[in-house]
C-alpha cells in the first residue's frame, strides 16, 4: 500500500487471499487494517484494481464500501491475462 502525496489516494497493490482461506473473514480484516493504516497516513481515498473476471473480489470490495470508478481494456495486453479488462474501484476513507 502507498499513499500519493498530491491527491491523498491510497493505492492497494497485490491483495490476494489464497483459495483455502477465502470466505473466512481474514481478507476483510486485512483490508480494514490496511484502510485504517491509510487513514492514519492521511489518505482520503482507497483505490484498488482487479480484473473483470474476479467477480468474488469485486463483490467483496463492494461490501467494504468500494465502488467501480473506471475500466482499462489495455492494461493486460502482452501478458498472460490479455483480453481481460481492468476494473478500478475506490472507497472514501478520510475527511
Amino acid at each position: 500500500m502507498s499513499v500519493e502525496e498530491w491527491n491523498r489516494r491510497m493505492s492497494i497493490w497485490h491483495f490476494y487471499i489464497d483459495l483455502p482461506y477465502r470466505g473466512r473473514g481474514g481478507g476483510r480484516e486485512l483490508m480494514r487494517a490496511g484502510i485504517e493504516w491509510g487513514r492514519r497516513a492521511g489518505a482520503k481515498m482507497a483505490w484498488i484494481e482487479t480484473t473483470h473476471l474476479n467477480d468474488p473480489g469485486i463483490q467483496a470490495y463492494r461490501r467494504l464500501g468500494f465502488e467501480i470508478c473506471g475500466f482499462d481494456a489495455s492494461l493486460y495486453r502482452g501478458t498472460p491475462a490479455e483480453g481481460e479488462i481492468a476494473v478500478y474501484m475506490a472507497c472514501p476513507i478520510g475527511g
